[in-house]
């Protein structure tokens, strides 16, 4: 399950065959904590046997990845199946300029779709299945990993295809943090790589696979999560870790933060599991304070 955020609302998909929308309605004058409504909503197309691997938002679209293959939308107009494909959908990512989403399969195959013709294209396949991807839309650059530890860069405007092979740990997600350096985590170590000069960096590690990471929009820290459900709390800049505690009952999937939404705190952040509830928390003094489920 993965939210995206618009505006004041956050939307979150995960098991089962709806999606939840939570809109910041007013701060509390005592606490000084955001208060959310919340309302479910059945997916396009809903099939209770699947789920939502990803969920990204994209020209007043939603988009969801989902395990059965399909790639749903949904937006003011409209909604439905985008395409069908071969197998369970990994991770996606959109290109705005050129009108088209790229998809990492369960089967090893990357796929290239044209949202409005709804036309697919595979460019890459491999036996091993591919797990994350992340599009450079400065450079036209897509980046994505498959799960024996080797990381692709494919040039979308000369194909040129370049490998990066990584000695242990299964690479869970990448992200570009700006137009030459990628973050990504390899086992329980969160690396920084600058494609550019081809240099890494391990930031820091932890004794479990990270399963995700984000940082604030001043880019001051970095929140990532471990599959032993541990939230950490570090500095951006060198990766020095500063806090960590227990997160949700559930298995943690993922991490957010949402301190753009008007009214929230610089350290507002969400957590969250397969069961489709986020887990509110707020950076204060360099710790982390945790919230209220959004149920």
């Amino acid at each position: 399950m993965r939210p995206e955020y618009a505006g004041n609302t956050i939307v979150a998909g995960g098991e089962g065959s709806y999606y939840n929308k939570y809109e910041l309605k007013s701060i509390d004058n005592i606490t000084g904590l955001p208060m959310f409504s919340k309302n479910r909503f059945l997916l396009p197309n809903a099939d209770p046997s699947t789920y939502t691997k990803r969920l990204i938002h994209s020209n007043k679209t939603l988009y969801f990845a989902q395990t059965n293959g399909e790639i749903l939308f949904k937006d003011n107009k409209e909604e439905g199946v985008l395409v069908k494909l071969d197998a369970a959908v990994r991770d996606i990512a959109s290109d705005e300029n050129n009108c088209c989403l790229y998809a990492a399969c369960e089967n090893g195959k990357l796929y290239k779709i044209n949202k409005i013709k709804r036309s697919v294209q595979e460019i890459y396949s491999s036996s091993v299945s591919l797990w994350a991807l992340a599009f450079n839309k400065e450079k036209n650059l897509l980046v994505f990993c498959d799960r024996k530890r080797k990381i692709y860069f494919l040039n979308m405007n000369t194909q040129e295809l370049k490998e990066m092979d990584q000695s242990f740990g299964v690479i869970k997600r990448i992200k570009w943090i700006d137009q030459n350096r990628i973050l990504y985590s390899r086992g329980g170590v969160l690396v920084r790589f600058n494609f550019s000069t081809g240099k890494s960096e391990d930031l820091c590690a932890v004794d479990n696979t990270i399963e995700d990471f984000c940082w604030d929009k001043e880019r001051k820290y970095l929140i990532f999560i471990s599959y032993t459900r541990n939230i950490y709390l570090a500095e951006y800049t060198n990766g020095v870790v500063l806090h960590e505690q227990g997160g949700a009952i559930d298995y943690l999937k993922g991490c957010c933060f949402i301190d753009t939404l008007e009214g929230a705190s610089k350290g507002d952040f969400i957590v969250y599991g397969r069961d489709g509830v986020l887990q509110y928390n707020r950076i204060n003094d360099e710790r982390i304070i945790s919230g209220n489920y959004l149920y």
